[in-house]
C-alpha cells in the first residue's frame, strides 16, 4: 500500500506480489485509503520545517506554522473525545475549514524553495485534504471519527478500490493466511475484499489436534454482557493456573477486563504476571518464552503475530468471545453499510469477523507438532447461543471439555479440583 500511495516509488519491478498475513488486509487497506490527522502529525510537520529552512539556510515561516497549530488545536478541542473513539456524523465545518485554511497557506509559504521544502508543502496540503476528507461524513461511502489527538477518515468499503488498484490490472496477488477461512471456503474475505474472480485453495493444518489440543468451555460462568463477569473469569483464571502451572497467556477483550485481571490474578498465583503496557510488546514476549511458568495477560494485538512454541505457552485463556465493540465507528458503519445492501449485520459482518480473531487468538497455543495445551475459552454463549455451533465450527477439531478435571488430567495434575 505504501507503493501505491507513492505512485510506485517503494517496490522494486515485479510480476507478482504475496500477502501474509492477508486476513488483516482490510483493515490495513482502511488505514491506507483513508487517512488521519493527528495533533503529533502537525507538530512532527513544524519539527521537520523548521530543521529543512534551517539547513536550506530560508527563512522558517514562523507565522503559517503557529496558525497551524493553534487552529489544529481548536479542531480537536471541538471533538475530540477523552478517551476512546468517538465516530463524528458531522464535523464541525468553522474549525475544520480554518484548519485547512491555515495548512495551505503553510503549503504556500513552503512551495517553490528548494526539493526539500516541496515534499514538506506537499505533506501540508495532504493534511489539508484529510481534514477536508473529514467534512463529507454523508452518503455512508465512509466514516468519520475522533480520538484524544486526532481526527480521521477511512472508507467503509475498500473492494471497489482494491479492485481498481491491484486486482484488476495490478500484478498477480497472492493471499495467504491460516485464518482466511470461516468454514470451509474464504467467502467471506472475498466478499470484502472484492474478490470475484480468485482461484482458491485450502490447506489443512500440520498439526493434529485431537491429539495435541483440548478446549475447555466451563459450565458455570454468567453471561459476559451482563455485571460480575470479569470478576468471576478473574477467579476462572486463577484455577486454571493452578492446573497449568502457570504457563499461559490470557487474552482479553478490553483493557478493563486487562486491569481486572491484574489486579485480581497478581498476587494469588505463585508465578510472575506479565501484563500489556507495562514494558515493550517485544521485551514482554521475550521474559514470557523465557521465564517458563510465567503468565502474561493481553489484549488487542496479541491476538495475533505471537509465536511462542514450547512448554511456555501451555494453557491459552480466551475470557470473551471478540466481537468487536458496538460502538467503533468503523465497525458500525459497516454493518450500517451491510443492512441497506440488503443483508444481515450480524450474520454478514459482525459474526464472521468474530470468527476470524476467535481463530487468530486460538493459533497462539499450538505452533510446532511437540507443542501441548489447553484453549480455555470462558464465554458461555459458545454453548449457549445458537451462533456458538459456527464459532466451534470455525475452529479446529479437537476434544471439548466442560469439566475442570478434564483439565486436570490434561496436564497430568495431582491437584484437587473444586467444581
Amino acid at each position: 500500500f505504501a507503493h501505491l500511495a507513492s505512485g510506485g516509488g517503494v517496490l522494486p519491478e515485479h510480476d507478482a506480489v504475496i500477502f501474509d498475513e492477508a486476513h488483516r488486509l482490510e483493515e490495513s487497506a482502511a488505514a491506507w485509503l483513508g487517512g488521519r490527522v493527528s495533533r503529533a502529525a502537525l507538530r512532527r510537520l513544524a519539527g521537520d520545517i523548521e530543521r529543512a529552512c534551517r539547513d536550506a539556510q530560508r527563512p522558517y515561516p514562523g507565522r503559517q506554522a503557529d496558525r497551524v497549530e493553534r487552529t489544529g488545536e481548536r479542531l480537536l478541542r471541538a471533538v475530540a473525545p477523552p478517551a476512546g473513539r468517538r465516530r463524528l456524523r458531522e464535523t464541525p465545518p468553522e474549525p475544520a475549514l480554518v484548519l485547512i485554511d491555515a495548512l495551505s497557506d503553510l503549503a504556500d509559504a513552503l512551495a517553490g524553495q528548494g526539493e526539500d521544502l516541496d515534499a514538506l508543502s506537499r505533506r501540508a496540503l495532504a493534511a489539508a485534504g484529510d481534514i477536508e476528507a473529514c467534512l463529507e461524513t454523508g452518503g455512508g461511502e465512509r466514516v468519520v471519527w475522533a480520538e484524544p489527538d486526532a481526527v480521521a477518515w477511512a472508507p467503509v468499503d475498500v473492494s471497489a478500490e482494491l479492485g481498481e488498484r491491484l486486482w484488476d490490472d495490478g500484478p498477480t496477488a497472492i493471499l495467504v493466511s491460516a485464518t482466511l477461512t470461516t468454514g470451509e471456503d474464504a467467502r467471506f474475505v472475498r466478499r470484502r475484499l472484492g474478490l470475484r474472480h480468485a482461484r482458491e485453495a485450502v490447506v489443512g493444518s500440520p498439526y493434529d489436534f485431537p491429539e495435541q489440543a483440548l478446549l475447555y468451555v466451563p459450565r458455570a460462568m454468567p453471561d459476559p454482557r451482563g455485571d460480575g463477569f470479569t470478576e468471576r473469569a478473574a477467579e476462572e483464571i486463577v484455577s486454571l493456573l493452578a492446573l497449568s502451572e502457570g504457563r499461559a497467556l490470557v487474552l482479553t477483550s478490553s483493557y478493563r477486563a486487562l486491569d481486572v485481571y491484574r489486579e485480581r490474578v497478581r498476587g494469588r498465583v505463585p508465578y510472575d504476571v506479565l501484563v500489556q503496557g507495562e514494558a515493550p510488546r517485544e521485551r514482554l514476549l521475550q521474559r514470557f518464552r523465557a521465564e517458563v511458568d510465567s503468565v502474561l495477560i493481553a489484549t488487542s494485538t496479541f491476538w495475533q503475530g505471537v509465536d511462542v512454541p514450547g512448554e511456555s505457552l501451555s494453557l491459552l485463556v480466551i475470557d470473551k468471545l471478540p466481537f468487536s465493540a458496538p460502538g467503533d465507528p468503523l465497525h458500525e458503519a459497516r454493518c450500517e453499510a451491510v443492512e441497506r445492501a440488503g443483508g444481515d449485520w450480524f450474520r454478514d459482518y459482525a459474526l464472521p469477523t468474530a470468527m476470524l480473531q476467535l481463530r487468530q487468538g486460538f493459533g497462539r497455543l499450538i505452533r510446532g507438532h511437540g507443542d501441548r495445551g489447553v484453549v480455555a475459552i470462558l464465554d458461555p454463549r459458545l454453548r449457549t447461543r445458537p451462533y456458538g455451533r459456527a464459532f466451534l465450527g470455525a475452529l479446529p477439531r479437537c476434544p471439548v471439555a466442560e469439566d475442570p478435571a478434564a483439565v486436570a488430567a490434561f496436564f497430568g495434575s495431582s491437584l484437587v479440583i473444586s467444581a
